[in-house]
């Protein structure tokens, strides 16, 4: 079973966000249960990029030690940001992703990267500089998880806007709009990490930029 990306987790310094520091809540983990899935169910935690509302669940605190949430699982870490996030050293980093390398449970992985036949790293860098989205086959039909390539539907119709929290904007927008361009070319469905729900659908080349259809 493959979990891409992990959320915000509980007790993580997120002194900027107020709403996620030091948060104690459950829904991270109920839905996980409402899914029929436990925490030693998950073989692979995709990590799209390593931003904390992306890593948080990738660790946990026991007994006032940071561990890994999934005990059975290899976390798979874009290169690029791991190289990034470690020479910053900060407590995202500390928190949620040394750990799962010094337990010996991470991968460094790049575009390119395949789990099996059916799921594919593609570079959309620009969020961060390693950020990849992942790309899904199966049954001759495909899928795209975002994750920061879009933040909103609106940059379906507008992939020239900014978000605040790109590190590389101009790079970003390259890369969100050869995502949408190829989703609308091969009609790949649309799961928007960060969208409203429904927060799965497809895209339409309209003009210079795509339309966003919800499934």
């Amino acid at each position: 079973m493959i979990l891409v990306d992990a959320c915000v987790g509980n007790d993580k310094t997120v002194p900027s966000m107020a709403e996620w520091h030091q948060q104690k809540g459950s829904r991270f983990m109920s839905s996980l249960a409402a899914a029929g899935v436990t925490v030693a169910d998950v073989d692979y935690v995709l990590c799209t990029h390593l931003h904390t509302d992306h890593v948080g669940w990738n660790t946990r605190l026991v007994d006032g030690r940071w561990v890994p949430t999934f005990p059975n699982a290899r976390y798979l870490l874009p290169a690029a940001d791991e190289d990034f996030f470690a020479a910053q050293a900060g407590a995202v980093y500390a928190e949620s992703v040394l750990p799962v390398i010094e337990a010996n449970q991470s991968e460094r992985v790049s575009a390119g990267h395949m789990l099996g036949d059916f799921v594919t790293l593609i570079a959309t860098h620009g969020h961060t500089p390693g950020h990849v989205s992942v790309l899904i086959h199966s049954k001759g039909a495909e899928a795209i998880i975002t994750g920061d390539a879009l933040h909103t539907t609106a940059q379906c119709a507008h992939p020239e806007w900014h978000f605040k929290y790109d590190m590389d904007a101009e790079q970003a927008v390259t890369s969100r709009c050869q995502l949408l361009s190829e989703a609308a070319e091969k009609n790949r469905r649309v799961l928007g990490s960060h969208f409203a729900l429904p927060s799965i659908g497809r895209v339409t080349a309209k003009g210079d930029a795509f339309e966003w259809n919800a499934d």
